[in-house]
């Protein structure tokens, strides 16, 4: 998502994208463990909740990027309620789906709440520390 104004893109859309790339590629060794542990339903519930914490990482950092073309506020208020949207969407999905057998929720639990945590600490640390060390790090803006 690019800005109108000065055709940059979004921080949202940007942290998005990198939590994205870095998740892909954890998700996939999520799933490899899982299943090394849980056999078949170790691997479907760790590619579900996979798939939940990227689609989550992804929808909600472009939906918030829009938001945050109108304001501050209205940015907020979409992480808020996309916060609980999410809440909702997976409490649904344990109701339905925790006496089946292809869902393993111990495993479904821990590789969605150890992958969500890898990746928003990963990209927490990258933005507090480009905002601690912003004058050790020039960006490519003012290195033209």
């Amino acid at each position: 998502m690019t800005s109108p104004d000065n055709g940059v893109d979004a921080v949202e859309a940007r942290m998005s994208r990198h939590m994205l790339a870095l998740g892909v590629p954890l998700g996939f060794l999520a799933v490899v463990l899982s299943t090394a542990i849980g056999g078949s339903a170790g691997f479907w519930s760790s590619l579900v909740a996979a798939a939940i914490v990227l689609g989550n990482l992804g929808v909600v950092g472009h939906v918030i990027s829009r938001a945050s073309a109108n304001s501050a506020v209205a940015a907020m208020v979409t992480a808020l309620a996309s916060f609980f949207v999410v809440l909702a969407a997976l409490t649904l999905f344990v109701v339905l789906f925790h006496g089946a057998r292809w869902m393993n929720l111990r495993i479904f639990g821990i590789s969605m709440i150890a992958l969500h945590l890898v990746l928003v600490g990963v990209e927490a640390r990258k933005v507090s520390g480009r905002l601690a060390f912003s004058g050790f790090y020039p960006t490519k803006k003012e290195l033209n």
